[in-house]
């Protein structure tokens, strides 16, 4: 017969690492679970402290389109396609409209920023 004592003892070595990378794992998981949360909430807080600034800066944009003429000039086009999304609907004269809230992009919940 073989000696199976040294076969036994890693077997018994295996089985503790086993447990012991189980509890780790669940260690590892509600540290990101909370990691997580707290980058939610960080989130959701600088989109609120952004939403009011933002608005103002492209009803502000809006109203310099329309006060100033329309040029060629490359820098001037350049910031009226991109500030363009902020002001009113084309043909729209009822300014001044609510602008698209920043907290609009996120929607509700995680998933939504995917």
């Amino acid at each position: 017969m073989t000696d199976i004592t040294a076969l036994k003892g890693v077997q018994a070595s295996i089985l503790a690492l086993n447990e012991t990378l189980e509890e780790r794992v669940v260690q590892r998981t509600a540290q990101i679970q909370e990691l997580n949360e707290e980058l939610e909430t960080f989130v959701q807080s600088t989109m609120l402290a952004l939403d009011t600034p933002l608005r103002h800066i492209g009803s502000f944009a809006a109203l310099l389109r329309q006060k100033l003429p329309q040029t060629q000039d490359p820098p001037t086009d350049h910031t009226q396609s991109t500030t363009k999304w902020w002001g009113p609907p084309n043909g729209c004269r009822c300014w001044p409209q609510p602008s698209p809230s920043i907290s609009d992009w996120g929607g509700s919940g995680r998933g939504s920023f995917r």
